[in-house]
């Protein structure tokens, strides 16, 4: 009983960020800028999709606050969970402006992670920061992780995974592509 009343209350922690999360882009204009501090505090919780949705939260905009954005992305090294760290990527892509050290945060990132999606997001980041002067070798494990991810959900589904889409991650389709990937 006490693990399924724990079930309940992750679901529904969750449920409510995701809510917050899906919401117009009208009504997210109209949140203060200083309510990132309360989802701030949700990185640590126990549930991932509280944390999940704290991260997206948190860097919301691309104007994120540069200590804000500098607490979400030690977050990034210490979480676990890799739908959460999807998340947290999400959001460091959104609020990239106000990182100092951008690209030095995108290479040790990548020496960190493991999951496929997460390191596909990590390359194209990659790519968009260093434009025609990308190493290709980082291109070659962008196309070969995006070839991985699609096989590996036992279709091919490009245009999805370009706009975003992960359907073997919670919340599919609720997850945002960099600006730029998937247009035209």
């Amino acid at each position: 009983m006490k693990g399924s009343r724990a079930a309940v209350a992750r679901r529904s922690d969750s449920a409510a960020y995701r809510r917050i999360s899906v919401a117009s882009a009208d009504a997210r204009s109209k949140v203060p800028l200083g309510a990132h501090l309360r989802f701030a505090a949700d990185l640590t919780h126990p549930a991932p999709g509280v944390r999940a949705g704290a991260a997206e939260l948190s860097t919301a905009f691309a104007e994120a606050s540069p200590a804000t954005v500098k607490l979400v992305r030690d977050r990034y090294f210490v979480e676990a969970d890799g739908h959460v760290r999807g998340a947290i990527l999400g959001g460091l892509v959104r609020a990239r402006a106000s990182f100092e050290d951008w690209p030095d945060f995108l290479a040790a990132a990548i020496n960190r992670e493991n999951d496929p999606a997460n390191r596909f997001t990590l390359r194209h980041a990659q790519v968009v920061e260093a434009a025609r002067g990308a190493d290709p070798a980082v291109v070659a494990e962008l196309v070969a992780t995006f070839v991985q991810i699609c096989i590996g959900r036992g279709q091919w589904e490009p245009r999805a995974l370009l706009r975003g889409d992960t359907p073997s991650r919670p919340g599919a389709g609720t997850r945002r592509a960099p600006s730029g990937v998937g247009t035209g």
